[in-house]
């Protein structure tokens, strides 16, 4: 049962709501809850939710692509895909086929985002990239970035990074 975070709730979810592409990035201590206000969020939308872990970039990619199928269903062409570019630029496309059931797109939610920057320090920058390519289009695709280490999600929103 969900209790409380009434306004918090309605924040995420007339974000999720607009049909148009969004990134947002969710941040504070410890035990607070941002990962359950989060699934509840998600919970009755299309959705990725992936909880990130302290493990190498080539397997965080592999736990990445394996919960992609396990949110969206086994794709032999998801199954072929390697780097944070492509499973992207698939997640996108598939957000794109979501549009048409009910106009919403399909939320991603990467929680403990800087874990895995850890392993790959290139990665935000890769996702600024990715971001750019993709919210040019109308598709609503949503990226929401989480994380509990304070100083690195604001960091992430500093002017001079991406």
């Amino acid at each position: 049962m969900f209790v409380g975070r009434t306004r918090e709730l309605g924040v995420l979810q007339a974000e999720f709501d607009h049909p148009r592409p969004s990134l947002t990035i969710l941040y504070g201590r410890r035990r607070v809850g941002k990962s359950t206000l989060l699934r509840e969020a998600v919970k009755q939308r299309p959705h990725v939710f992936y909880q990130a872990t302290r493990v190498a970039d080539t397997d965080a990619q592999t736990l990445f692509r394996d919960e992609i199928g396990r949110a969206l269903g086994s794709d032999p062409i998801l199954e072929g895909l390697s780097g944070w570019e492509s499973l992207f630029a698939y997640l996108y496309r598939a957000a794109a086929t979501k549009v048409g059931e009910k106009g919403e797109g399909l939320v991603v939610v990467i929680d403990e985002f800087p874990y895995l920057c850890e392993d790959n320090r290139a990665l935000p920058s890769i996702l600024q990239k990715v971001w750019d390519e993709l919210r040019r289009g109308d598709v609503p695709f949503k990226l929401v970035l989480c994380g509990s280490h304070v100083a690195f999600m604001e960091d992430l929103l500093a002017e001079k990074n991406p």
